[in-house]
């Protein structure tokens, strides 16, 4: 009977973890300009101190090719002295050589012009590289779930940076 139910559980996560995948490629996204663009200010869905950079190199063959993106977001936050840090990623081909700090550092100093005071994001255990980067760059963290029943060894965590 436990290992049914473990199954079913376990289903029901993949399931919501694929609706989650649909849902942002549907929703933000779908139109990165639009959601994230901070200069609709005023109207009922503006994005605030949102922004969403990426980071571009160009090849040999002189074609550019976007190899990293952050985006901050303001949405997710009912306070909004604060915003989220989401959507942090670097092509494999192109980590380890200061892409993603110089995107954190661009995401910082527009969240400071813009008033805020801080800035929380989440990661998981899997993303260790990412976790010790946030750290580096004065993230602290503030929350941990362990989610040993659904993957081993899967850790949830929250930080945050005051600015």
């Amino acid at each position: 009977m436990s290992v049914s139910w473990i199954l079913v559980w376990r289903r029901w996560l993949i399931g919501s973890f694929d609706e989650y995948c649909e849902y942002s490629l549907k929703h933000d996204m779908a139109n990165i300009a639009e959601y994230y663009a901070h200069e609709k200010l005023g109207t009922e869905d503006d994005g605030g101190v949102s922004g969403f950079w990426v980071a571009v190199v160009s090849g040999r063959d002189g074609m550019e090719r976007i190899v990293g993106c952050v985006g901050l977001d303001s949405r997710t936050q009912e306070d909004k002295t604060q915003s989220e840090l989401r959507r942090m990623s670097v092509s494999e081909d192109y980590r380890r050589r200061g892409i993603a700090m110089e995107l954190i550092n661009a995401l910082v100093l527009h969240a400071r012009k813009r008033g805020l005071k801080k800035v929380v994001l989440s990661t998981t255990s899997y993303q260790g590289s990412a976790g010790s980067l946030y750290k580096k760059l004065g993230w602290v963290e503030t929350g941990k779930v362990g989610l040993h029943w659904f993957m081993r060894n899967l850790d949830l965590y929250t930080l945050a940076r005051t600015l």
